[in-house]
C-alpha cells in the first residue's frame, strides 16, 4: 500500500473513531432514565463493545490487508449489542439503533463484500433477538422488525454509496498525483539532457527551448486544474477549471503542431505597432511581477514607426526578459519598459530593472545557449538565447548592459517596416 493510500486509510479510521464516540454518547443519552437497565452487566457489555471496536480499528490501521480479521471484530459487535438490548428492556429497548454502528463501521472501513456480510449479521442478530424476546410475535412485531430491517439496509446502502464515491475520487486524485510526479521526473530528465546536449543547430536549440518552457507550464496548469475540478470545496469553480483544462489542451496541440512543422524557424512578419504589442502583453507582465511585490512602469512614446513583427514571438521575448528581472529584483522594485526611436525609422525598446545588475563575467556570454547564472534555481540558459534569436529573426539585435544607477538594462533595436521607411 502506497503512502497516499495509507494516509487515506488513517483518515478513515480517525473518522470512524469519531463516529463511534458519537454513537456511545447517544447510547448514554438514551439510557439515562431507563429503569430497566441492568447494572453492572450493561457496563461490562459497553466496555466489551468499546474493546471490540478498538481492536477492529487497530487491526485495520496496522494490518490494512487483513480486512477479514477486522470484519470478525466488527461482526462481534452485534453479539455485544444484543447483550446490551437484553440488559436494557429486551425487545422494547431503544438501543437497537446500536446495530447501525457495525454497519456504518463496515461500510466506512472495509470492502463491500464484508460490509454486506456484517449488515446481514446485524439484521439476523436483531431479528433473532426480537423473535425470542416477544411472547407473542404478531403483525405489530413483524411490522416493527420490517421497519428496522429496512432502516439497516437503507443506511448501509447510503453510507456505502457515499464512501464508494469518496474512494473513487481519492483514487483518481492519487492517480493524477502519480502522473504529475512521473511527468515532473521525465521533464527533469529532459532538461538534464538539454543542458548537456552538443551539436544542436540553432533552429533545433530554439525548438528545444520553446518546448521545454511551455511543456513545464502546461503540465503544471493542467495538473492543478484537474485537482481543482475534483475538489468538492471548489464546486462553484468547476466550469472555470474545465475551461482552463480545455485551453491548456488546445495550447499543447498548438505546441505539438509547431514542433512537427518547425514553424518557429521562420516566423511570419506583418506590419505592427510595438506599443500595442507591449500593451497587449502587459497583463502577463503584471502576473509575473505583482506576486513578487514588484511594480511595472510603461513609458511608451507616441507615435513610433511601424515594424514588421510576429506579435507572439516578440511577446515571448519580453516575457522572458520580465521573468528574468522578476527573479533578480527585490520586493518593492520597479521594472520599466520604455519605447522610443532608435534612428530615423527604427525603434528602440528598453527593459530596465533596479535589481543587483548582471555579473560582469556573464555579460560576454549572455546570449549563448545554456549560459545561465541561475542553474541552481533551475535555469536552463535557453531563455536569453531564444530572445536574441527572435531579435535576429526580426532583423534586429538585443543588447544587455548594467545601469550606472544600479540594475540591468536590455535594449532591443528593431528596424521599421519598408512602408515606414518609404514614408
Amino acid at each position: 500500500m502506497n503512502a497516499s493510500a495509507t494516509a487515506d486509510n488513517g483518515s478513515l479510521v480517525t473518522r470512524y473513531e469519531t463516529a463511534f464516540s458519537i454513537f456511545m454518547a447517544a447510547a448514554a443519552f438514551l439510557c439515562r432514565e431507563n429503569a430497566e437497565v441492568v447494572y453492572p452487566q450493561i457496563l461490562y457489555l459497553f466496555l466489551s463493545l468499546m474493546a471490540l471496536n478498538l481492536a477492529a480499528s487497530l487491526t485495520l490501521k496496522y494490518f490494512p490487508q487483513r480486512t477479514g480479521l477486522s470484519a470478525v471484530f466488527i461482526l462481534s459487535n452485534c453479539a455485544a449489542i444484543t447483550g446490551i438490548l437484553n440488559c436494557s428492556g429486551g425487545a422494547q429497548s431503544n438501543l437497537w439503533v446500536l446495530y447501525l454502528l457495525p454497519i456504518y463501521t463496515a461500510c466506512l472501513l472495509i470492502n463491500g463484500r464484508d460490509a454486506a456480510l456484517i449488515t446481514t449479521g446485524a439484521i439476523s442478530f436483531n431479528g433473532a433477538f426480537v423473535w425470542l424476546q416477544s411472547p407473542q410475535f404478531g403483525a405489530i412485531e413483524a411490522f416493527e422488525l420490517a421497519v428496522k430491517t429496512g432502516l439497516f439496509i437503507f443506511c448501509a446502502a447510503v453510507t456505502w454509496g457515499m464512501v464508494s464515491r469518496q474512494r473513487a475520487r481519492a483514487a483518481e486524485l492519487n492517480t493524477e498525483r502519480q502522473r504529475l510526479e512521473r511527468l515532473s521526473a521525465a521533464l527533469a530528465a529532459d532538461r538534464e539532457r538539454l543542458e548537456h546536449a552538443e551539436g544542436l543547430d540553432e533552429s533545433s536549440l530554439l525548438v528545444a527551448g520553446l518546448a521545454h518552457d511551455l511543456k513545464n507550464s502546461f503540465t503544471a496548469i493542467a495538473g492543478f486544474a484537474k485537482l481543482m475540478e475534483d475538489e468538492d470545496s471548489l464546486a462553484d469553480l468547476k466550469a472555470e477549471t474545465r475551461c482552463i483544462a480545455k485551453a491548456v489542451r488546445a495550447a499543447e496541440e498548438h505546441l505539438a503542431a509547431f514542433i512537427r512543422t518547425g514553424a518557429d524557424r521562420t516566423p511570419d512578419l506583418v506590419p505592427d505597432d510595438i506599443n500595442e504589442i507591449i500593451r497587449s502583453a502587459a497583463p502577463v507582465f503584471e502576473g509575473l511581477l505583482r506576486p513578487a511585490g514588484l511594480r511595472l512602469q510603461l513609458r511608451l512614446q507616441e507615435p513610433l514607426p511601424r515594424i514588421d513583427a510576429s506579435r507572439g514571438h516578440l511577446q515571448r521575448l519580453f516575457v522572458n526578459l520580465v521573468s528574468n528581472a522578476a527573479h533578480a529584483m527585490k520586493p518593492g522594485g520597479t521594472l520599466t519598459i520604455t519605447t522610443g526611436k532608435g534612428g530615423l525609422t527604427a525603434v528602440k525598446i528598453s527593459v530596465e530593472d533596479d535589481g543587483p545588475g548582471l555579473p560582469e563575467a556573464a555579460l560576454k556570454n549572455m546570449f549563448k545557449p545554456y549560459a545561465t547564472t541561475r542553474k541552481a534555481q533551475g535555469g536552463t540558459g535557453l531563455g536569453l538565447y531564444n530572445c536574441a534569436e527572435i531579435a535576429r529573426q526580426h532583423n534586429g539585435r538585443l543588447h544587455a548592459e548594467n545601469r550606472l544607477e544600479g540594475g540591468a538594462r536590455f535594449e532591443l533595436f528593431l528596424p521599421g517596416c519598408p512602408a515606414a521607411v518609404a514614408a
